[in-house]
């Protein structure tokens, strides 16, 4: 077996980037260990944000219940995050598939965030 425990996302500031996402997505409150500002996804896989002054974008995907689609679609909005229905576009629409519907947002670090619910 094996099972993804944590990946590290380079960023311009470890808190604010950390408490963006757990703000977006509902998630408990990062905490700060060394090099890390470390939110936990669910139990098995934690998010560690560290500050880079090099960042290249990274692409990160989520498959949510309908009731979580719709309360992450809301914070991004109140945000004031444009999203998009495709990866690279920013339409201000959720896209959809055959079985899902998905919509895609750019954090400040240029971090391309998905998140998906099947139909």
């Amino acid at each position: 077996m094996m099972q993804l425990d944590h990946t590290i996302i380079p960023v311009k500031n470890k808190e604010e980037a950390a408490g963006l996402i757990t703000k977006l997505f509902g998630l408990p409150n990062p905490e700060t260990t060394g090099h890390f500002c470390a939110v936990k996804i669910n139990d098995s896989l934690t998010f560690d944000f560290a500050n880079s002054k090099n960042i290249n974008s990274h692409h990160y995907a989520f498959w949510v219940d309908t009731k979580t689609f719709k309360e992450i679609l809301g914070k991004v909005r109140a945000e004031k995050i444009i999203i998009g229905s495709k990866p690279l576009e920013r339409d201000d629409q959720v896209g959809e598939r055959e079985n899902s519907k998905h919509f895609y947002f750019f954090d400040p670090d240029g971090h391309n965030w998905e998140v998906m619910v099947r139909k």
